[in-house]
């Protein structure tokens, strides 16, 4: 379904609109997010996972358009424990671990 992306949805309806222009999938109140969802930004940036007032708290995944990615548990949209792929732009690939919201160690 082509959706414009400057509105709110919920099950693929449209429920509200946004000058965010940021798609959101999943149980919107009140224009955020709680619960399972996914929130798509216009720069490609992807959050997926579990939301509290629109941020991702818990288990989550963000994307971003390079190729990076931070997965692990969150904590008011901040990764608190997990992991971080940085995608330099020479190809070079890091990985970072994340531990009480701290970057704790470089694989």
């Amino acid at each position: 379904m082509n959706i414009p992306t400057n509105y709110f949805y919920k099950n693929e309806e449209i429920v509200e609109s946004s000058k965010t222009m940021v798609r959101l999938e999943g149980n919107v109140t009140n224009g955020l997010l709680n619960g399972p969802g996914k929130k798509i930004h216009p720069n490609g940036i992807v959050e997926e996972g579990n939301f509290v007032n629109g941020e991702l708290d818990g288990d989550g995944k963000i994307s971003f358009p390079d190729g990076s990615d931070e997965s692990g548990i969150f904590k008011k949209g901040k990764l608190f424990r997990g992991s971080k792929r940085i995608v330099h732009a020479d190809g070079k690939i890091e990985f970072q671990i994340y531990r009480m919201g701290s970057h704790a160690l470089n694989l």
